[in-house]
């Protein structure tokens, strides 16, 4: 994905969201860009910029578990029990 098609993407999540994180996320990419362009990119800074705000997107997102899967057999046992 470009970064076109990524900050459109964020600005979206944020609109629709509120979450702060994806503002935040685009205003990194466009930091970066801009100090990419004028030579002043500082990796260390930058690295620690989109730690925290990788860990509150997380934060406002936590992973679910995932479901367990029904087996063919799981459900066999289910129509068996229902007829």
């Amino acid at each position: 994905m470009c970064n076109v098609h990524l900050l459109r993407e964020l600005h979206g999540i944020f609109e629709l969201t509120k979450q702060e994180w994806a503002q935040e996320m685009a205003d990194f990419l466009l930091k970066v860009k801009n100090q990419k362009e004028t030579g002043e990119l500082d990796a260390k800074k930058l690295s620690t910029c989109i730690e925290n705000v990788k860990l509150k997107g997380e934060e406002s997102n936590p992973i679910r578990p995932k479901e367990k899967n029904t087996s063919a057999a799981d459900r066999s046992k289910v129509w068996h029990v229902i007829s």
